[in-house]
């Protein structure tokens, strides 16, 4: 059986829209992100996989890239025999394969909500301080009482991606625009707000889970970001590139396992992600946000194992100016090989 991915990058707007009750059909700005991304689907891909395009998409080329192999099939229907691998489990995806067994629509927006992973890390003992859940108006003025406003803090909307859908404060006082920033997230879910921590390093642990409830840790990759924004992942397991200090690889693996645990008896099952981070004073918080879906991270392992690296680090990153041997993946993702650290040169 052949694996038919479709990149649906659009997910989480997807799931805003069900929580919603609105309709959904993906936006033609993302419909032209999901075919110059298709690359993702190049490093993730085996010989006689294929990728599956909606019949909404605009005709594009295939992306041809040698460096991840030959290119897949282009379809626009899946066959008998194919086995159909989203970016993540939205309603519109799943509906294209009903021979397999998707979990529900309500699981799925539940496991990848951040107010779920904050509910969880605070379960476990390893939430971020003065972590809580706003779920109303009441709730963020209780907030602006507590201690945690008075120092620097950070809220994020329920569903959102890469860092994006974040406010970024310092004391309990909010200006008009802050004021309704809360008023329209709070619209879309409940809004997660904690102690705001500068940050040594930030990781993922690349998870998958059956529907059985078997986890597996695929492995743990090491992200570059600029505040609270994405920016790239060093492709290759976390251990391959920097001396993490003992105990915290079993920390994570804990954590993974936990959360692998919580998400099965949600009903959630299939590919997810957890990030995490080292704070400047050296502690871990092995629990910041929980990807139902798969991840970049899941894509740099996957090119890690394709490509070795030559260098200390292969980052996948986005970069305004690349260096000229940098491998063009999209119109704003590169490739890179370099000994340089990536957490002070991007």
């Amino acid at each position: 059986m052949n694996r038919a991915f479709l990149l649906n990058l659009d997910f989480e707007d997807e799931l805003v829209a069900e929580y919603l009750g609105h309709s959904y059909q993906v936006k033609p700005a993302m419909a032209q992100r999901n075919l110059s991304m298709e690359w993702i689907c190049l490093a993730l891909a085996k010989p006689g996989d294929k990728i599956l395009r909606r019949r909404s998409a605009p005709p594009s080329p295939a992306p041809k890239l040698p460096e991840l192999g030959p290119t897949p099939t282009i379809v626009n229907a899946l066959a008998s025999d194919d086995k159909l691998y989203p970016w993540g489990c939205s309603p519109s995806v799943t509906s294209l394969d009903g021979t397999q067994t998707w979990p529900s629509s309500a699981a799925v927006a539940n496991a990848h909500s951040k107010a779920f992973a904050a509910d969880l890390a605070t379960s476990l003992g390893a939430a971020i301080p003065g972590t809580q859940v706003l779920r109303n108006v009441e709730d963020l003025n209780g907030f602006l009482a507590s201690p945690t406003a008075n120092n620097r803090w950070i809220a994020k909307r329920a569903w959102s991606v890469a860092g994006r859908g974040a406010l970024r404060k310092s004391g309990a006082a909010l200006s008009k625009s802050d004021e309704g920033w809360f008023k329209k997230a709070l619209r879309f879910g409940p809004v997660v707000v904690q102690e705001w921590l500068s940050r040594r390093f930030d990781c993922s642990a690349v998870c998958e889970l059956t529907q059985d409830g078997h986890y597996s840790l695929l492995g743990i990759t090491a992200m570059v970001t600029r505040g609270t924004t994405y920016v790239g992942t060093v492709l290759g397991d976390v251990d391959q590139v920097l001396d993490l200090p003992s105990g915290w690889r079993g920390a994570l693996d804990s954590t993974a396992e936990q959360v692998g645990l919580s998400l099965h008896e949600t009903g959630y099952f299939g590919p997810y992600g957890i990030d995490a981070f080292v704070s400047e004073d050296g502690l871990l918080y092995p629990l910041i946000e929980i990807n139902a879906r798969l991840t970049m991270g899941r894509v740099a392992l996957e090119l890690a194992r394709k490509r070795p690296c030559h260098k200390r680090y292969q980052i996948m990153a986005r970069i305004k100016t690349p260096p000229p041997n940098a491998l063009s993946l999209s119109s704003d993702t590169v490739w890179v090989d370099t000994d340089d650290d990536p957490w002070t040169s991007f």
